[in-house]
């Protein structure tokens, strides 16, 4: 028992980047060296200020970011995965995260919020949904919804873009 004791002792950071590595993994629902790759296809579109892309493709990478890999509307952008709540969540979210991932991506120059610093707010879940029917038995739907919410306004009370999305 000793020897453990001072093992720990010694080696406390070792153990510390161990849950840290876990903890994060956990958040991500992915090893940080894993890459999710998705195709999305437009299903629902509810902006009329702009064009929404008809197709998405979408890279999750697990150390926390990702990106849009072809060239549409949102262009070829890089962003920054938000896994754990935000300041209006409860705290076992702000602690453990959410269901979801959300990203956010800046306007165009040319659209109307640019000037004020707008951005387009993305959420996607981090698992395939799984539902269950009358009968108790699980279906696990091959698909995931990306959804994009963006700014209302006197035209449109409502704007939002869903696409389904799946692995490649």
């Amino acid at each position: 028992m000793r020897k453990v004791n001072k093992f720990l002792i010694k080696y406390w950071y070792l153990f510390l980047i161990f849950f840290y590595f876990l903890y994060y993994s956990w958040l991500m629902q992915m090893f940080p060296w894993e890459k999710k790759k998705l195709k999305c296809e437009l299903q629902e579109n509810n902006i009329t200020i702009y064009n929404v892309p008809k197709n998405i493709d979408l890279q999750i990478n697990g150390w926390g970011s990702g990106r849009f890999t072809n060239n549409q509307y949102f262009g070829t952008r890089s962003f920054d995965l938000r896994t754990n709540g935000n300041k209006y969540s409860k705290l076992l979210e702000n602690i453990f995260g959410t269901y979801d991932y959300e990203f956010k991506i800046d306007v165009k120059e040319d659209h109307v919020e640019y000037k004020y610093g707008g951005t387009h707010l993305f959420s996607i879940p981090k698992k395939k949904s799984k539902l269950i029917d009358k009968n108790g038995k699980k279906i696990e739907l091959n698909f995931r919804w990306l959804i994009l919410f963006d700014y209302a306004y006197d035209g449109n009370e409502d704007p939002i873009a869903i696409w389904e999305c799946y692995d490649e």
